[in-house]
């Protein structure tokens, strides 16, 4: 429906353009006036070239367009053997097209910057990783066994230090007694200078229970300095073991941080997860390189195959090859091509018949006006003659 509006439309502006130009020429008050004429049959006949290059190329288009529906058919009407090789060798191009584009379409998984990065140490990668996985490993002991040993150093710190109260208690614990002994001693003294009172058993009760006071401090305070002194050595030893530990934890950590400054990476997982990557690149592009090498192959032996076929122009099937693998993409090419051939032919109609009225048109003003001069008559001559319109065209 669409393609007829546009022809009618087309029509419009033409039969407007021809109410147009007879305006112009009824409004002419010098008919008589040779130059006027004269400058309307030039007018006319320059607009009959410019139509008729318009139909030229028509022609050619539509002459194109058969050939193109020839080849088609040529190929459809192939004996199925060759048929069958075109249909393999297209198949082969297609795939591989479709491979060669799926792999242009995808996001890199790795930077280029990342992929040269483990180019460039290809070969040590694995053991790199390797490395890094112990390292990793023996960073975590390390990390446990120093932790282990800051907690044990912070236990003993915490018992000297529980040690040093008990000692404090124990002094103020031994003033107490000896005030108290004392105390006792002079109210005993007291007692027996007033009071006729036998203090002797209250004495020995007194010396005994200082005597028993003075024993347990003693052995409190023996068991202090012998703990202490253990808690010393230990506390030492704990240091000693977590500085071995300590430098050991900076080796292996300075060693991991190299690595990772070096690849821009968090762990041995994640170099890892880069090289698996890397890997996929690698394979992808060495694939992608293969199908371009098997994509030329079988393009070129496409064409081998066309050249022993006549047709029209091979290479156009080389953007067709979807039509020699596919029935259906054929036919509705071939109905394609039928449709733009048939509106170029309807075009070139509406350029002819649009040739013939001004032609008519040019006849009868000549006619009207009686001006068939011969100069005028060399340039309608010459005109039909580019052209190629005879009087037949025009009756």
């Amino acid at each position: 429906m669409s393609f007829f509006k546009k022809k009618n439309k087309k029509k419009e502006e033409l039969d407007a353009s021809f109410d147009r130009v007879l305006k112009e020429i009824q409004g002419i008050d010098e008919w008589d006036n040779p130059q006027k004429i004269v400058h309307y049959i030039l007018d006319s006949c320059e607009q009959i070239i410019a139509l008729t290059k318009q139909i030229q190329a028509q022609d050619a288009e539509i002459n194109v367009l058969a050939h193109y529906m020839e080849d088609i058919n040529t190929i459809r009407n192939l004996p199925k053997v060759k048929k069958d090789d075109l249909y393999i060798v297209a198949k082969n191009i297609e795939d591989l097209d479709r491979s060669r584009k799926s792999y242009e379409g995808q996001s890199p998984p790795l930077t280029d910057e990342q992929f040269m990065m483990i180019a460039e140490d290809e070969d040590r990668i694995p053991d790199v990783i390797k490395r890094m996985q112990d390292n990793e490993l023996y960073q975590s002991k390390e990390a446990k066994t120093m932790h282990a040993l800051e907690a044990q150093k912070s236990e003993y710190d915490i018992e000297r230090d529980q040690i040093a109260s008990s000692n404090r208690l124990i002094k103020r614990i031994t003033i107490l007694m000896s005030v108290t002994f004392m105390s006792f001693l002079l109210l005993f003294f007291i007692l027996s200078q007033n009071v006729n009172l036998d203090i002797s058993g209250y004495m020995l009760v007194l010396l005994f229970a200082t005597a028993m006071g003075v024993f347990i401090i003693f052995l409190r305070g023996s068991h202090n300095r012998k703990r202490n002194l253990k808690l010393i050595r230990e506390t030492n030893k704990t240091i000693s073991a977590l500085n071995v530990v300590r430098m050991k934890y900076a080796n292996v950590t300075r060693a991991i941080t190299y690595e990772q400054e070096k690849y821009g990476i968090a762990t041995a997982a994640e170099l890892n997860y880069l090289w698996d990557r890397y890997g996929q690149m690698v394979r992808a592009r060495e694939q992608y390189a293969k199908d371009n090498d098997d994509y030329d192959y079988f393009m070129a032996r496409l064409m081998r195959l066309l050249d022993k076929i006549s047709l029209y122009d091979k290479k156009v099937w080389k953007n067709q090859v979807a039509a020699i693998a596919h029935v259906d993409v054929m036919d509705k090419l071939y109905h394609s091509l039928n449709i733009r051939r048939k509106k170029v032919m309807l075009r070139k109609d509406e350029n002819l018949n649009a040739v013939k009225s001004e032609r008519i048109e040019i006849d009868k003003m000549m006619k009207d006006h009686n001006y068939y001069t011969p100069e005028v008559m060399e340039i309608i001559t010459s005109v039909d003659k580019i052209c190629g319109i005879s009087l037949a065209d025009l009756k």
